[in-house]
């Protein structure tokens, strides 16, 4: 596709204040066009970077405490959210990917409510990979 092209689909589905999203229509796509990305609310994209520079060697959101627990938190409309202190890793993990899906399904209730079908499906991709790192997990 010339930049050309691809600025007058730019400029044709732009909405203020939102971000050119190319991971949410196809977790890990690479691909900048039609087709390929969309726009999206900032809080729909921040919660796609589940791989930031904060991670713990434990995982997004969870942290190993003094006494050996594992604490979680989580993420929903820009405030964390404490989920608990767990005995393991594993139900640490558990707890932080039932979050994450939680606020998939509800941002995804938010977008078909709004009209915007491809950021739904898109959230229900990234869900259905949460659910499979879960199965992995366990």
């Amino acid at each position: 596709m010339s930049l050309k092209r691809f600025k007058k689909w730019y400029d044709k589905h732009y909405i203020n204040g939102w971000h050119l999203d190319k991971d949410i229509l196809f977790p890990g796509n690479k691909v900048y066009g039609p087709g390929f990305c969309c726009f999206v609310p900032p809080e729909i994209n921040s919660l796609l970077n589940y791989h930031s520079n904060r991670q713990s060697k434990y995982g997004c959101g969870i942290r190993l405490l003094s006494n050996g627990k594992f604490q979680v938190y989580g993420n929903f409309a820009g405030s964390p959210n404490y989920l608990g202190t767990y005995p393991d890793l594993i139900s640490a993990r558990v707890s932080y990917v039932e979050h994450r899906l939680w606020v998939f399904e509800i941002y995804s209730k938010l977008a078909i409510s709004a009209g915007h079908i491809l950021i739904a499906q898109g959230l229900n991709r990234h869900s259905i990979l949460l659910k499979g790192h879960l199965e992995i997990d366990e």
